[in-house]
Order: structure tokens, then C-alpha cells, then sequence
């Protein structure tokens, strides 16, 4: 007894394989040739996903090193960002207590000029009042000369 397999349902024959009828063989040969065809297709077909496969994998291995090469430089940039932040928040701070110096300073240069010139006005007053009493002075000693003429005059 043998068993015919091939594509179909399958079905159990009283004759041992070598008494089967021909068209048994032929049906069997089709079928085995069918399943021969299915196989090679089948196994053309893993092939081809194998190779699709491993074409995927070295792409995403390629993509997986970008990615990393990526985040090392975005950290590498991020470092940087930082340190210019830092700086930056450092000149800002610099340049307000530089600003706050110099109203500082402008406040002090005006006080100053305005103490200069009230100097200035009470030096001008003082040569002024100086030149006053000068020719003052003037007047009197002509005064006291003339007076000192007219009494050796009248005396002599």
C-alpha cells in the first residue's frame, strides 16, 4: 500500500508504488513537479528577503552610526551654546555695573563742575572785591598825599 500525497488531499492506494496504474505516476510526477516549482519559488522568494533583510539591517546600522554621530555633535553643540550663554550673561552683568559706573562718574563730574564753577564765581568775586579795594586804597593814599601836601603847605 502507498500513500499519494502531491497537492491534493491525499489518499491511500491498495497497490504497492511500482503497481500503481501510469496516470498515478503521472499525477504523482506533476504533483512533485508542482511542489518542486513551489519550492524554488518559495525558496527565491526567502532569498530575496534575506537579501532585502540584510540591506535593511545595513541601512539601519548606517542610520543607528548618523544617529549617534548626530547626538554627539548636537551635544558638542549644546556645550558650546552653553558657554556662550555663559559669556554672554557674563558681558551683560559687565556691562551693567559698567553703565551703573558711569552715571556714577557722570554724577560726580557734574558735581564737580558745578563746585568749579561756584569757585570760579566766588574767585571772580574775590578778585573783583581785591581790585575794589585796591584802587580804594589808591584813592585814599592819593587823598592822604594831597592832604599831606596841603598841610606842609600851610605849615611852611
Amino acid at each position: 500500500r502507498s500513500y499519494r500525497g502531491g497537492g491534493g488531499g491525499g489518499h491511500y492506494t491498495g497497490m504497492p508504488q511500482e503497481y500503481q496504474p501510469q496516470s498515478t505516476q503521472s499525477t504523482r510526477n506533476q504533483g512533485n513537479e508542482a511542489m518542486r516549482l513551489e519550492l524554488q519559488d518559495v525558496t527565491a522568494t526567502c532569498n530575496a528577503l534575506r537579501q532585502a533583510n540584510t540591506q535593511l539591517q545595513h541601512e539601519m546600522d548606517r542610520c543607528r552610526k548618523e544617529l549617534r554621530e548626530s547626538r554627539r555633535r548636537l551635544a558638542v553643540a549644546e556645550d558650546k551654546i552653553r558657554e556662550r550663554e555663559d559669556t554672554i550673561s557674563e558681558l551683560r552683568q559687565r556691562l551693567f555695573e559698567s553703565k551703573e559706573q558711569t552715571a556714577k562718574l557722570e554724577d560726580v563730574s557734574k558735581e564737580q563742575a558745578e563746585v568749579q564753577n561756584a569757585l570760579q564765581g566766588r574767585l571772580q568775586s574775590a578778585r573783583d572785591q581785591t581790585q575794589a579795594t585796591e584802587t580804594q586804597l589808591r584813592n585814599l593814599q592819593t587823598s592822604l598825599r594831597l592832604s599831606s601836601e596841603a598841610m606842609q603847605r600851610s605849615s611852611g
